[in-house]
């Protein structure tokens, strides 16, 4: 049976595209995101869970790649596919069930639509690690439908996305510029994300940022920032400065320039919220 989606979805996608995203390439930061915060609601649950998020490219070479993103988070019961899937701007995030809502990193309930920005279908198959139900497959279309199907087949509780690659976007369907992307936007990401396709798995996020490391001495300390500098921005900084602030559970590094900067050169800063690249 199909559904009607409640909104204009041509017309949203267009606005996102244009207005809201800076490039398509944010469907990778979205889909990390909301695996952050499924797999943190898991842990409401089960505090004992330990999660992880796989992201995997089949048939690169093909004339239509796939991506696929799979969390072990807490997954959707059916009435969650009908709410949050379909309904643009709701979010999960503000569900009692879940954890307070400040401790989530999205907050709009539109990060799954990013995805048709490269995709003109995107198949979600969830089953809810909250009741022993059927797994469920979602299938949104571009044309404003979406369709549900229960499947039979076992699958652990959690969620994978499916997306075809749609002309135009096959630059976001290689394996090195979608390991460049999770890596970008997720490093910081404290559950284990593999980025994968038929020959290769490769951790993104195994080496921990220095701040998060303890150190035998302050040149060791001195020299491992100053290599995470290098590593980050391909440059070797004069100096660094160690950033820690209670107000707010802050914590970071600031980097001197080997040089006088212009006046006019553009200042930037990259910005994580708990733990996922939010801007720069």
């Amino acid at each position: 049976m199909d559904y009607r989606f409640q909104v204009n979805l041509s017309g949203i996608i267009d606005l996102l595209s244009k207005h809201t995203y800076s490039s398509p390439d944010v469907f990778i930061r979205e889909l990390l995101q909301n695996a952050s915060d499924a797999i943190l609601a898991r842990t409401y649950l089960e505090p004992e869970h330990r999660g992880d998020c796989r992201v995997e490219l089949r048939n690169a070479d093909a004339a239509s790649p796939h991506l696929i993103f799979r969390d072990n988070g807490i997954g959707l019961t059916e009435e969650e596919v009908h709410l949050f899937l379909a309904t643009i701007g709701q979010t999960s995030k503000g569900a009692e069930s879940f954890a307070p809502r400040n401790d989530f990193i999205g907050q709009f309930g539109i990060g799954l639509l990013s995805c048709f920005l490269v995709s003109d279908e995107v198949v979600v198959i969830t089953r809810s690690a909250k009741e022993n139900l059927k797994t469920i497959e979602w299938r949104g279309r571009t044309d404003g439908t979406y369709s549900l199907t229960f499947l039979n087949s076992e699958f652990e509780p959690g969620t994978e996305v499916y997306l075809c690659c749609k002309t135009g976007s096959e630059e976001y369907f290689q394996f090195e510029k979608v390991k460049d992307l999770a890596r970008h936007y997720g490093s910081l990401l404290r559950f284990p994300i593999a980025v994968c396709d038929e020959d290769r798995v490769v951790r993104i996020n195994d080496i921990r940022p220095p701040w998060e490391q303890e150190f035998p001495d302050a040149e060791t300390e001195r020299a491992a920032f100053m290599q995470y500098g290098v590593d980050l921005f391909e440059m070797q900084f004069f100096d660094y400065v160690r950033l820690d602030s209670p107000a707010g559970d802050v914590r970071g590094a600031a980097f001197v320039l080997p040089f006088s900067p212009s006046l006019a050169m553009k200042k930037t800063h990259r910005v994580y919220l708990k733990n996922m690249l939010l801007s720069e």
